[in-house]
């Protein structure tokens, strides 16, 4: 219990560590932003109606909380409650589709570019070569799903709608299906059924409102695909069978597959190995079945990557898109794109100057490197000489990053690094002094 209890708060901080470049963009720079006309939204009510209700929104959970807590937790009360955590569901997509018909609503901006190029393949046209798909690649596997959709729905006798409503449709079931997988990984994880009655009513709650039931893009495709890639990994963490591997596979592949789509699946699915590293390195098995253990599970990682690789590569033929990865720009343009004066202005001069510090600067090596030194930290305090192997795979991205051109990123990974392989030797050591002192304790007990 106690192994669970520190796995879980693990993964917890591993995911808020990893997602926060998101929340310091969103609440330091995106709040901020004196955007374009065109890209602000309205809310209805202001801030004080929103506030009012979300306070009485508290109450009401806080309360539904305190009368269902001391509800015993057993595996008949587990199916009831799935059962109708299921029925309120598939409720939720009715009644999302019922609304979303009274939407009159274009999505320009992006959206409207993958929609126009998913009715453009329908046609009999091509990808070809766009600027735009050079820039934004995740953006292809997404149109083509949205192709395949709408040629569905257009061979699909009787369908009652314009064909692109499918993708309304869709949207609302992968809205729903991030419910159910919600609900379903705080019953499992917490196993208490009145924070789950909370998890329930709070997730229909907020993606209720949610525009992206009307707005087919990459955000609302994957939405429930981080929260299943979580849910699998608990049943997998409590499946003691060998066929259990077939899962860890389905859970990598997942998360490569969404990835090509959404970095928050790659997010999502870096949280899980490293916390499932940390967990095999505390099991308390011969050192001998741990590495095989450890080493089927990164065989079964880069199989997934594979077949993931080989999945967008069937998608790009698929959709005759001239690929030419030299010309994919990197990460950075992301930040810039979204802090430039001529389209969504700045936050501030030292902002900007910061952002474009970055543009146009990217060394992948580097931003390996640095990976790798945090994880070497980060499995060297937990796990000892598994953070060393990483720390010395950094270094060794450093120096030959640092013969590309010396970068920051580059130097950062190098002192991250040096300082996960002191960590993993010092808690290896450590380790083995105090086994041998408790052997020995033991021996003359």
């Amino acid at each position: 219990m106690k192994k669970k209890c520190i796995s879980t708060a693990t993964l917890s901080v591993l995911l808020l560590v990893l997602f926060l470049p998101v929340f310091y963009y969103i609440v330091f720079y995106g709040t901020n932003v004196n955007y374009n006309e065109m890209h602000k939204i309205i809310t209805v009510e202001g801030n004080k109606v929103l506030s009012l209700c979300a306070v009485i929104g508290v109450a009401v959970l806080g309360a539904a909380y305190y009368f269902l807590r001391k509800i015993p937790y057993t595996g008949r009360i587990a199916v009831w409650f799935t059962g109708i955590t299921l029925a309120v569901c598939i409720l939720f997509c009715l009644v999302n589709i019922k609304i979303s018909k009274c939407i009159a609503f274009y999505g320009g901006w992006d959206c409207g570019m993958v929609a126009n190029s998913a009715r453009w393949l329908y046609e009999g046209q091509t990808l070809g070569y766009d600027d735009y798909y050079t820039i934004y690649s995740n953006n292809i596997p997404v149109t083509w799903l949205l192709y395949q959709l709408y040629s569905f729905a257009s061979g699909l006798k009787g369908y009652p709608y314009n064909p692109e409503f499918i993708w309304i449709q869709f949207q609302c079931v992968m809205l729903s299906l991030a419910v159910f997988c919600s609900v379903l990984l705080v019953l499992q994880v917490s196993r208490n059924l009145g924070i789950s009655v909370i998890a329930l009513v709070f997730q229909s709650i907020f993606l209720g409102i949610s525009p992206w039931k009307i707005i087919p893009y990459t955000d609302g495709s994957t939405i429930a695909m981080p929260i299943l890639i979580l849910l699998l990994y608990s049943l997998f963490r409590k499946n003691g069978r060998k066929r259990k591997y077939l899962l860890w596979f389905l859970i990598m592949f997942l998360g490569c597959l969404g990835g090509i789509m959404k970095a928050t699946c790659y997010v999502t699915l870096i949280a899980v190995v490293l916390v499932d590293l940390v967990w095999s390195a505390w099991e308390e098995v011969p050192m001998r079945k741990r590495l095989q253990k450890i080493g089927l599970k990164i065989l079964l990682l880069i199989a997934a990557f594979g077949l993931g690789a080989f999945c967008k590569h069937g998608i790009y033929c698929s959709v005759q898109y001239d690929y030419n990865a030299d010309m994919e720009i990197g990460w950075s343009n992301y930040m810039y794109n979204g802090l430039n004066e001529d389209t969504t202005g700045a936050c501030s001069g030292e902002g900007l100057e910061i952002v474009r510090s970055f543009a146009g600067t990217d060394n992948v090596l580097a931003i390996v490197s640095l990976v790798l030194g945090i994880l070497s930290i980060v499995l060297g305090c937990c796990t000892g000489w598994i953070g060393a192997l990483f720390g010395i795979g950094g270094i060794i991205c450093a120096v030959f990053a640092n013969k590309q051109g010396k970068t920051g990123l580059a130097k950062a990974g190098l002192i991250c690094s040096i300082i996960g392989i002191v960590l993993g030797i010092i808690i290896t050591i450590l380790a083995a002094v105090f086994s041998v002192a408790f052997m020995s304790e033991l021996t003359n007990y």
